[in-house]
């Protein structure tokens, strides 16, 4: 079986929010990959690894975040 990547559209806004909460509100920015997906903010319901590489895709390609995987991600500031 293979596996397809998951679409953009099929990642929920509320989601998107929620990985900006969780980077906002990193202690020492910037915030890794993995603190992002271990978050206790998901709840039970932890986020498998390509689709928050999707959506952390998504968020920087609309300038919400900046970053990647290797050296973490910020918030960007609409007040710069």
């Amino acid at each position: 079986m293979e596996f397809l990547e998951v679409e953009e559209s099929s990642i929920s806004e509320a989601d998107l929010e929620q990985i900006v909460a969780i980077v906002a509100a990193t202690a020492n920015p910037p915030a890794s990959f993995a603190a992002i997906r271990n978050s206790r903010k998901w709840g039970e319901e932890k986020k498998s690894v390509l689709y928050l590489r999707n959506a952390l895709s998504q968020l920087i390609d609309t300038n919400r975040l900046c970053g990647n995987e290797k050296d973490g991600f910020s918030v960007i500031n609409a007040n710069q």
